[in-house]
């Protein structure tokens, strides 16, 4: 048996040094470099295609300028003639399709369209005036047709660039790994084969590759701590003979002690690596929110666009809690719970669901809007509610589906509470998600709500959705119960304790924003950030001097300090970062105004920056509103 266990063992090996590590390690440069190549020519093709399509619009606004001032006077004379013969040589341009002439009556004077017209094209209208007096209009409609011709063929000219670089990439990275790549993977595998058939002593050849030498460094320890272990081991097993008992207690207890680290290193993990991306994804959504407030502004509010721009805002401020909610949940701290209402909570997440989830699967809603009130933190509910869901359409993925909401007040009894083991009597709000998906395996059942535990492909799940929804639920005192069968579909059920307060509802409020005239200088590293800062406060009629350099803006302060009205900065820069750069004003002006951004810092918080001299202290993401009011109060308490 041992014999025919070290031959399957064999064979596992040799299927894994049969495995080219360089075509590997080739593969996954070439479509880094595709990837990067592909992001900048559809830079190069939007870009062109907006320059293009804006040069035509200007060809637009000066024909029908041109035309008009060449028309004033037949129009005056009444000149039918002349007024044909000069709008016939104007449709004549390969570029003009149609041209409609009127009198100041809207009468017909000229109207001629190409038998080839097309419907997609740009149309400019524009009044004739002649000794100040609107005596005309003109329609001008140009075609597209020129404009589509040159993006197919610069489409065309990309899909050659990409095919190209695709072929060199190719063989010059396969050339390349395989030459320098050979020999030091043949010493590494060499030497793994050796200690995996029990020669510990076996010493690597020298690697002059650090990362495959430290591979190899590793593979050393690893055959010391055997020898060590096995000796130990052996040792260890002459004792537990003789207590067996005593020793199987305390393996149990280790277990759990075991566990309970280990997800303990797990959570400080988590909270390690939200903190490092927390920065940068405020820093994304400050400049997301910031452009859309830029944007709504310029846009009506009738227009669809107003609408979508709005709701990218709504979502971006619940992404910015979704960053707090995890830099919470992580570090174990208190949530900002409220009295609230579950049912328009669920609704929201229920639009953003629409959109993410395939049309293969129907959402269905039973949702009872008269369900009592429970204390919760809006976020976490909201993110509880986007795991679930999202977990149920990737079971249905393939074979779509039936997704149903469901929210109801129950009132549980002493018989009804004991079907429900963690349950006491009490009135509760349910919500449930059910989905018609193949169910839960029983023999994993028990393990879903372990972090990092997926049944999804790699790459699909990281393993921590259920367990997230577990640790919501729990904190909220609520209870979750996973109801499933093979092939039947799965059902969560979620009982929330009834409160008997008043739910706190946000209502925002439009208001007027304060505005001013005082002279700010903005430093922030990130160039997108000074663009959104900029405008933003030259829009609320401040005076604005941009640096993306904390040092250049300190240079610019010493030069004239008496200039500046106040001094926004961000945190985290390189060089100097924010609070050395107030510290190093201060010294020069010790009355100076000073506001503090940062998306994430653990090196300050607010108490800290007070203490620094800072007058206030704003996290990333900041929308218009808070920015607005900040600025005023900052100024007028100088």
């Amino acid at each position: 048996m041992d014999k025919a266990r070290n031959k399957n063992s064999h064979s596992k090996i040799f299927d894994i040094k049969s495995r080219s590590i360089s075509r590997e390690l080739t593969v996954s440069l070439i479509l880094l470099i595709i990837l990067f190549e592909g992001f900048l020519l559809m830079f190069v093709y939007t870009r062109q295609a907006r320059f293009s399509l804006k040069e035509l619009n200007k060809k637009a606004d000066d024909y029908a300028v041109n035309i008009g001032k060449v028309l004033a006077v037949p129009i005056w004379d009444y000149d039918d003639e002349q007024i044909s013969k000069i709008g016939t040589g104007y449709v004549q341009n390969e570029v003009v399709d149609e041209l409609h002439i009127t009198n100041q009556h809207d009468k017909t004077l000229f109207k001629l369209r190409k038998n080839k017209a097309t419907e997609n094209r740009i149309e400019r209208s524009i009044d004739v005036v002649y000794k100040e007096q609107i005596i005309g209009r003109i329609k001008l409609f140009l075609s597209l047709d020129a404009y589509k011709m040159d993006l197919a063929r610069l489409r065309n000219a990309i899909l050659l660039i990409l095919v190209g670089s695709l072929i060199i990439i190719l063989i010059t990275t396969g050339v390349l790994l395989r030459v320098f790549m050979r020999k030091p993977l043949s010493i590494l595998q060499k030497g793994i084969d050796r200690v995996a058939k029990g020669d510990y002593a076996y010493k690597f050849e020298e690697i002059h590759h650090k990362e495959l030498s430290e591979i190899a460094n590793r593979f050393n320890e690893m055959a010391f701590e055997i020898r060590a272990r096995e000796a130990s081991l052996h040792a260890m097993n002459k004792e537990l003979q003789q207590e067996i008992i005593e020793r199987k207690q305390a393996e149990q207890d280790k277990k759990k002690f075991e566990i309970q680290l280990r997800q303990a290193h797990k959570m400080e993990a988590i909270g390690t690596l939200t903190g490092g991306i927390a920065h940068d994804f405020n820093n994304i959504l400050g400049i997301i929110i910031g452009n859309t407030e830029l944007a709504l502004d310029d846009i009506p509010e009738w227009s669809p666009a107003h609408l979508n721009l709005e709701e990218i805002r709504k979502a971006s401020l619940r992404a910015k809690d979704v960053v707090r909610q995890l830099l919470s949940f992580s570090r174990q701290t208190d949530q900002e719970r409220k009295p609230i209402k579950l049912v328009p909570v669920i609704q929201d997440a229920i639009k953003l669901l629409r959109v993410t989830i395939p049309m293969s699967v129907d959402i269905r809603q039973n949702i009872d809007d008269t369900s009592d009130t429970i204390f919760a933190d809006l976020t976490q509910i909201h993110q509880l509610m986007l795991n679930l869901c999202t977990n149920a359409a990737h079971a249905m993925e393939d074979t779509g589906g039936i997704l149903e909401i469901g929210i109801k007040n129950v009132v549980l009894d002493e018989v009804s509470a004991a079907l429900y083991p963690d349950l006491t009597t009490g009135e509760y709000v349910k919500l449930t998600i059910s989905d018609t998906g193949p169910g839960i395996n029983p023999e994993i059942r028990d393990r879903i709500f372990d972090p990092y535990f997926t049944t999804k492909d790699v790459g699909k799940g990281t393993g921590m959705g259920l367990s997230v929804v577990h640790g919501i639920v729990k904190s909220h005192g609520g209870v979750i119960i996973i109801d499933s069968e093979l092939e039947r579909g799965t059902t969560v059920s979620i009982f929330f304790q009834v409160v008997e307060k008043e739910a706190v509802e946000e209502i925002e409020t439009e208001e007027e924003l304060p505005v001013g005239n005082e002279r700010i200088l903005f430093v922030d590293d990130e160039v997108s950030m000074v663009y959104v800062g900029r405008y933003r406060l030259e829009r609320l009629g401040y005076k604005i001097e941009a640096k993306t350099s904390p040092v250049e803006a300190l240079e610019a302060f010493n030069a004239n300090p008496d200039q500046f009205d106040l001094v926004i900065t961000d945190m985290s820069m390189p060089q100097m970062t924010g609070d050395k750069l107030v510290k190093e004003i201060l010294k020069t002006r010790p009355d100076m105004p000073t506001i503090l951004c940062t998306g994430f810092s653990e090196k300050i918080d607010e108490d800290k920056a007070k203490e620094i001299g800072i007058r206030q202290y704003m996290e990333k993401p900041i929308n218009r509103r808070d920015l607005a009011f900040m600025v005023r109060k900052v100024l007028d308490e100088k």
